[in-house]
């Protein structure tokens, strides 16, 4: 009892300081880009770097965790590389520049997320940790730091980057205090052929449908993320409102937090995330709008719309994955959802709003993304359908 509270205490704090280490620096940095004269186009394309490293660099970081075992190495190698990245920063002020650290940035932090959630859920798991109080410090962490960060950035917004080496430089400290025996995952066990599904690391083709809803929910948010901020400066107000609406952002995951357990005992993760994505294509009509009171409530779906998705499609995934490939699912998991959605929703967007205007942009994107959930959902159902009767 005293060594799973001890644990619980552990994950709580990595998972806290994982989401503050990028509270600081995530929120904040396109309305860097744009008030530095970045167009809208360029703030896309440079957003895209993230995904692109997501996409391409990060799922090694996964196979080298799962082949080598070394977990809390790893870990502690991309927390000390991402705080000197941060150091660029300080070099100046070019689109060249900035491409090259985000660049350095993303090959980094990408792989932290899906690394530590591969150790935590399946800890979790095997000592009857409740996952949602551990995210929960993730949450509540990130709510915290990105208010109090807004009203330092509005005055000087070189102390993204100083607070972001401070937080990564702490999480390295908060891996290197957990027992090395805590990072160890089981070794993959003979499973029979008919259990494994087309993507062979798991153990039910359903999860094609998880992938589908988690990258399509990704383009959504991604656009609130890149352009929501950049918008809120075009209607005349500064970095400590955009810290005041990502305060709201993550507090409304809290009750989300409280209740998800039961939502996914009761309901199918499918029929979730189905209509988390729906709710993304409202919470984009609402950023549409030329309201700031809409604008900002916009930001109060957070929870019914990121957190629905990610903690649904985390837990399933660990459910459903093979002994062995924890840190490998995961990693495909980010390398789908915010490799390829972030690409296709930056890129994509950065020409919608180039072209149509921001507001018109975010209405467009909202009803594609409604659509696209709503046709997945019914293509489901079909041949879930089509199986029973066969």
């Amino acid at each position: 009892m005293a060594n799973q509270k001890k644990m619980l205490i552990q994950f709580v704090f990595i998972n806290s300081l994982v989401y503050i280490a990028a509270s600081v620096y995530t929120p904040y940095i396109s309305s860097y880009y744009q008030m530095n004269g970045m167009s809208k186009l360029e703030i896309g394309m440079i957003m895209s770097v993230g995904p692109f490293v997501t996409l391409f660099i990060q799922p090694l970081w996964g196979i080298l965790s799962d082949y080598t075992g070394k977990r809390k190495q790893i870990l502690q190698f991309l927390c000390i590389a991402a705080a000197a990245t941060m150091l660029l920063y300080f070099l100046g002020y070019s689109v060249t520049l900035m491409f090259v650290c985000a660049l350095l940035y993303a090959s980094f932090t990408t792989a932290l997320i899906p690394l530590s959630d591969a150790v935590i859920t399946q800890k979790a798991r095997e000592n009857h940790l409740n996952y949602a109080v551990i995210r929960m410090g993730g949450t509540i962490g990130y709510a915290v730091v990105t208010i109090v960060a807004g009203f330092f950035i509005k005055e000087n917004p070189l102390c993204m980057f100083l607070f972001t080496i401070i937080g990564y430089l702490l999480l390295t400290l908060a891996v290197s205090s957990v027992s090395k025996d805590v990072y160890m995952i089981q070794k993959e066990m003979p499973v029979k052929a008919e259990k494994r599904s087309a993507l062979k690391i798991f153990d039910t083709n359903e999860v094609v449908y998880i992938f589908i809803f988690a990258v399509v929910n990704m383009i959504g948010l991604t656009i609130v993320n890149s352009f929501l901020g950049p918008k809120v400066l075009e209607m005349g107000f500064d970095q400590s409102l955009i810290g005041i609406m990502n305060f709201l952002s993550a507090m409304s995951e809290v009750p989300v937090l409280l209740l998800i357990n039961r939502w996914n005992e009761r309901f199918r993760a499918v029929y979730l995330m189905a209509l988390a994505v729906v709710l993304t294509g409202v919470r984009l009509l609402l950023a549409s709008s030329d309201s700031i009171v809409l604008v900002v409530m916009s930001q109060l779906l957070q929870g019914l719309t990121y957190m629905v998705v990610f903690y649904t499609s985390v837990t399933y995934i660990s459910q459903h994955t093979l002994n062995g490939k924890a840190s490998q699912a995961q990693t495909y998991l980010v390398m789908l959802q915010s490799g390829l959605g972030a690409i296709l929703a930056n890129i994509t967007a950065g020409y919608i709003m180039g072209w149509l205007g921001t507001s018109a942009g975010f209405r467009w994107i909202g009803l594609t993304v409604m659509c696209i959930s709503l046709l997945t959902l019914t293509v489901y159902q079909y041949f879930t359908k089509q199986r029973k009767e066969g």
